[in-house]
């Protein structure tokens, strides 16, 4: 069964990172939002979905079947989609997706491209100072434009710790290569 509703509801919004963490930051604001929900019984507690902004009757048959992505992982530690070469990971307490281990919640994009990786690391609670992964198999790496990332070498791959403070939930993003 599928429940759809429209409500107005206006909240106080941060006018920067720095005033995120406050209560009273921002104007209010009012805004008009639809909710769909989809109830599910016990028997069919597993799923997973995608949201295709702009998709028509025929787009969304098409991507019904042949997503374009795999279901890495879906459970209450970390939901995962692979896309080709793009792997992207939402963790809400500490786990393990394919070869990237997380120390608590983060969101974690790792593009690969040969021997290099692209990785855009944040903080889904917007509350940490700090995202810790652990990334096996990499260890001739090193991370490269990161001001706010460190990486160690450790034995079968690298730990990588990024400063999360004052951004507010933004990405940091940076490069790992030889």
């Amino acid at each position: 069964m599928s429940v759809c509703s429209t409500a107005s509801r206006c909240s106080r919004w941060p006018v920067s990172p720095s005033t995120l963490r406050s209560f009273h930051c921002g104007e209010v604001l009012r805004r008009h939002y639809a909710t769909l929900e989809a109830v599910h019984s016990a028997e069919h507690s597993s799923y997973a979905y995608a949201v295709l902004p702009g998709a028509d009757e025929e787009a969304t048959r098409r991507a019904a079947a042949d997503p374009g992505a795999e279901v890495v992982r879906n459970d209450e530690v970390a939901q995962a989609i692979r896309a080709g070469r793009l792997l992207a990971m939402n963790f809400w307490a500490a786990g393990r997706v394919q070869n990237v281990t997380a120390q608590g919640p983060a969101c974690v994009l790792l593009r690969s491209a040969g021997r290099t990786r692209e990785l855009s690391v944040s903080d889904p609670t917007h509350r940490q100072d700090t995202v810790s992964l652990h990334i096996a198999g990499t260890p001739h790496l090193r991370a490269h434009e990161a001001d706010r990332v460190s990486a160690s070498r450790v034995r079968g791959g690298l730990e990588i710790t990024v400063d999360t403070s004052g951004l507010g939930g933004r990405a940091v993003t940076f490069t790992l290569a030889p």
